[in-house]
């Protein structure tokens, strides 16, 4: 795989994990809203998507 695709293959897995956190993020807003607390494993899922983007963008 030369580095072009590879870098692409990269930017698409760091897209997707940030899309991951961005939706966790609404859903975390949302549950605000209504007045609830997110499950610790939802925010566990958030937390590794997290690192995830962070791991990729070293």
């Amino acid at each position: 795989m030369d580095d072009c695709a590879r870098g692409a293959s990269g930017a698409a897995g760091l897209s997707q994990a940030e899309g991951k956190i961005a939706s966790a993020v609404e859903d975390f807003r949302a549950s605000l809203a209504r007045g609830r607390r997110m499950h610790p494993r939802d925010l566990e899922k958030v937390e590794m998507d997290f690192f995830a983007l962070l791991r990729g963008l070293l």
